[in-house]
This record gives C-alpha cells, sequence and structure tokens, in this order.
C-alpha cells in the first residue's frame, strides 16, 4: 500500500503542476495548444481521482487510517487546482465540480479517521480542517464572482473581516466606502482607499 500511495502522491503533483502551468500559458499559446491542454489534462485528472479515491477506500477495509487520510489530502489538493483550471479553460466544469464535492467528503471522513490513534494525527488532522477551509473559501469566491449581482470577472482585491470571512472590493479593489461583514456584522472595507481596523488581505484567496 506505501507504494500505491507514493503513486497518488506523484499523480497529485502532476495534475497541481499541468492544471497551473496550462493556465499560465492560456494567454500566451495558440488556440491548438490550448485545445490540446484541454485534450490531455481532462482525461489524466479523471484516471487520477478515480484512482485516488479507490485507493481511499482500500486503505479503509485494509484498516490503514494514516494512508487513507493522507491520500484524502491529496485529492483534495488536485481538485483545487484542476477546479481552478476548469474554470480558466470553461471545461469539464461540471466534472470539476463533482470532484471538489468528492474531496469535501473525502476530507469529512479523514476527520473521522484523525480520532483514531496513530503517528501524526493530530497533524493530518489540522491539515484536513486546513484543506476543507480552503475548498470552503473556493466555493464562496466561486459564488461572488457570478451571478447578475456578483463581481463580473476577477478584477478587485479580496479581504478579511476581522473575524476572517472573506469579502472583495470591486473595480481598482480599494476601499472607498464603509459597510458591514453579511456572516459576523463586523465593520469592512474603509474610505480613502484606507482599510478599516481589523480588515486584512485575504491571501488564501489568490489562487
Amino acid at each position: 500500500m506505501g507504494g500505491r500511495l507514493a503513486s497518488v502522491h506523484i499523480g497529485r503533483i502532476r495534475i497541481i503542476y499541468e492544471s497551473g502551468l496550462a493556465r499560465k500559458l492560456k494567454s500566451t499559446v495558440t488556440s491548438s495548444t490550448v485545445k490540446y491542454i484541454e485534450g490531455a489534462l481532462g482525461p489524466r485528472a479523471r484516471h487520477f481521482f478515480d484512482g485516488c479515491a479507490t485507493f481511499v477506500h482500500d486503505c479503509e477495509s485494509e484498516n490503514l487510517p494514516k494512508f487513507g487520510v493522507k491520500a484524502s489530502l491529496y485529492y483534495a489538493r488536485a481538485a483545487r487546482s484542476y477546479q481552478a483550471y476548469s474554470q480558466s479553460f470553461h471545461t469539464n466544469v461540471d466534472d470539476a465540480s463533482n470532484v471538489v464535492t468528492t474531496a469535501k467528503e473525502l476530507l469529512r471522513k479523514a476527520e473521522e479517521l484523525c480520532k483514531q490513534p496513530f503517528e501524526n494525527a493530530d497533524g493530518l488532522q489540522h491539515a484536513v480542517e486546513e484543506a476543507l477551509k480552503l475548498l470552503e473559501l473556493a466555493a464562496i469566491k466561486d459564488a461572488m464572482i457570478s451571478g447578475p449581482r456578483g463581481l463580473a470577472t476577477h478584477a478587485g482585491h479580496w479581504y478579511n473581516c476581522a473575524n476572517g470571512h472573506p469579502f472583495a472590493i470591486g473595480d481598482c479593489g480599494m476601499p472607498m466606502q464603509l459597510a458591514r461583514c453579511p456572516a459576523c456584522g463586523a465593520p469592512v472595507g474603509g474610505q480613502s482607499h484606507a482599510l478599516v481596523g481589523g480588515v486584512t488581505r485575504a491571501q488564501e484567496m489568490l489562487d
């Protein structure tokens, strides 16, 4: 099983690398190259996600919680990259959405697995919690930039209120008026391009 976990790890790195590379090259390559990237990455990603999910299931059957948690984290990290790629290229969007849904399910199961006594269970539990948070933030970001009343483009900047809830400021991305966080009521925004106290840049929303 250790060899299979190593293979899953390598597959995760490949999906993240190719997804990121495709996004960076999008504006500099020809349309035929874009189509080649789309055609090549989609099947490879599907093969990886199917194989990784199967491996997690096998770890459960073999009572190998640590391996299962690690593989779930690999799945989730690759899912984030694949979703960003699919949204950038407007391809395989439904498939990427399903992959993210599965990633959340695997991570929630991984949270339960981390309650078992195995080496570095606490550290892996923290990693699982952070991975879930990042997937939820990606969903919030997607919702906020879509729809008739959302941000029409990726222009602007992302911030967190004093309690850590994300929000976006469009146009130039700098605050010109005060408002309240819809999640907790904390002050957000600012005036004359100066942020209100407690507001910070949301670096985790930049991916």
